[in-house]
């Protein structure tokens, strides 16, 4: 991945693959989620690891979801249980202590089983297939009006839930939000939704962006461009000799 793009994306953890070393009281992860990270709580060998958490929407409920711990980080969580999915295939997952209530849960285990599934096939071949999941957060929204709720997590900075319904809302309020995003210059919020925007959604920020001459988020949507779309942003910063925005195009970049 592109070294600007990086130092823009470390800022966020949101379906972003994220290095971290466990050490007594201390991390390199970015999404704050306190006493639950168990390298706080405990102390470790230093061994490095690769950690992904991120926001899902599924049916019901919005799940704060991390995988790939190590072993030591993944044993920490002693609360668990096992969905047998579609493939009759089983997966073991783990839940934060403040989720333990919800685990009998057959509701909840239902759509989570829709989401294991989903996520399984989506990263089985790439270089971080799902395994060690761990729930950190379930939270019931019911048939709750996500304009509302998107509202309330963009206003009290809960930006994983955020970008977990970001792309079920209108597409005009998702313009709206972009907007919002890149004259606030919350680019976390904004770089934590750009992987899921659709073709649309990604050439609307891409031309805020360039309008309002904003690098970091012009790079934070770049990667995801399909490559019609940056073949016309080559020809074009190329035409208005902006190269710092070409350089976000044409240097190499890898979306996963």
């Amino acid at each position: 991945m592109k070294s600007r793009f990086l130092g823009a994306m470390i800022l966020m953890v949101a379906n972003v693959f994220c290095t971290g070393v466990i050490t007594a009281g201390a991390n390199t992860a970015t999404d704050a989620i306190g006493d639950n990270y168990p390298w706080v709580n405990m102390g470790g060998t230093g061994q490095a690891y690769t950690y992904s958490q991120t926001g899902y929407y599924q049916g019901s409920y919005v799940f704060e979801l991390g995988w790939n711990l190590n072993e030591e980080g993944y044993n920490f969580y002693v609360d668990r249980t096992e969905i047998v999915l579609s493939d009759l295939t089983s997966i073991t997952v783990s839940f934060d202590k403040s989720c333990k209530e919800v685990i009998q849960d057959q509701k909840m285990l239902a759509d989570l089983k829709k989401l294991m599934e989903k996520l399984k096939n989506k990263y089985s071949d790439s270089d971080n297939p799902l395994y060690y999941p761990l729930v950190i957060s379930v939270e019931f929204i019911g048939d709750s009006e996500l304009t509302k709720l998107a509202d309330e997590y963009y206003t009290n900075g809960k930006m994983t839930r955020f970008s977990a319904i970001f792309t079920a809302l209108d597409i005009e309020i998702q313009k709206e939000y972009c907007n919002r995003m890149i004259e606030e210059k919350k680019l976390s919020f904004f770089s934590s939704c750009a992987p899921n925007m659709n073709k649309d959604i990604l050439g609307f920020c891409a031309e805020k962006a360039y309008q309002k001459d904003r690098l970091t988020f012009f790079d934070a949507v770049a990667p995801y461009l399909t490559n019609d779309q940056r073949q016309e942003w080559v020809a074009r910063t190329t035409k208005d000799h902006r190269i710092t925005f070409l350089d976000s195009l044409t240097e190499e970049t890898d979306p996963e």
